[in-house]
Parts: structure tokens; sequence; C-alpha cells
């Protein structure tokens, strides 16, 4: 790395405070440090929410720069990632969509060689709340044709995964 780029970007950390110059360098362990008072902290949460975003952005063109600090600063930064992804996580494990062994499977085996249209026509004329109005009745079948369709390809992409 050349002299100019690696002291612009030492230059660029040393202008904020200790807090944030471990943030921008991906080291988070500075969240749970206790060295830091409460005025640290607070200060830190108000960098977090107004400046933070501009000064990564400043500090990132930097190393952009520098094609190896960018790759080291990268790694970093996917390696939080992944340990902070489970704490993160939200959603619920696994694939979504219905559970295997739904309709769309017994649809799949029950009629291989009917269309989706023909399932679904079988379907309304079981269900009592169909409309009777012709045109009505065409727009459901269409309906459930659609969704007939998708679920039984979801199912058959599972099944082939």
């Amino acid at each position: 790395m050349s002299k100019s780029i690696e002291s612009e970007a030492e230059e660029f950390l040393a202008a904020q405070p200790p807090m944030m110059q471990r943030y921008l360098q991906n080291d988070h362990s500075c969240l749970n440090d206790p060295s830091y008072s409460q005025q640290e902290a607070a200060e830190f949460c108000k960098w977090l929410e107004t400046k933070e975003s501009a000064v990564r952005q400043e500090y990132e063109s930097i190393l952009k720069r520098d094609r190896a600090r960018w790759n080291e600063y990268c790694r970093s930064a996917h390696e939080n990632e992944k340990r902070a992804a489970p704490l993160m996580r939200t959603a619920p494990k696994g694939k979504p969509g219905a559970p295997l062994g739904s309709k769309a499977e017994d649809y799949a085996a029950q009629h291989p060689s009917k269309s989706y249209g023909q399932m679904a026509k079988e379907d309304l004329q079981d269900d009592p709340q169909s409309v009777s109005e012709a045109a009505a009745k065409k727009l459901l079948i269409k309906k459930e044709r659609e969704r007939i369709r998708s679920s039984v390809r979801r199912s058959r992409r599972r099944s082939t995964n």
C-alpha cells in the first residue's frame, strides 16, 4: 500500500473517538467494553444514529483505493456478519412455504395426468361456497388453477433439492 493511502486512512481514523475507530474497523467488541464511560457510550449511540453511515462511506472509499486493505476489511465485515447473524435472526429456520406433505403434493400424486385447470374444477365443484354465475365461476377456477399450479411447482422444486 502506498504511504499516502495508509497515512490517509490512519489520519481519518485518528480524527474519530476511540470507540468509533474500533467500530469502523469492524471491532464490535467495543460495544461490550466496560472501560468506556456512560457518556462515551451515549455519544457513540448518537454517532451511530446520525453520522455512522456517512463516516463509514468515507472510510470505505479510502480503503477501496488499496486492494489488500479493502479485502482485509471486507473479510472482517463478513466474519462479523456471520457471528451476528444468529443473534439478529428473527425468521424461523427452514424453507418458507407450505410444510412438506401438503395439499400440493397430494394433488400431484392423485392427478398426475390432469391439468391444473381440471384439478381446480374438481376442487370447486365440491366447494359449497362457489358462485353460480358463469363468469364468476370461470374467474374462480382460473385463480384456483394458478394456486394449484404454483403450489405443485413449489413442492416439485423442494423434492428435487
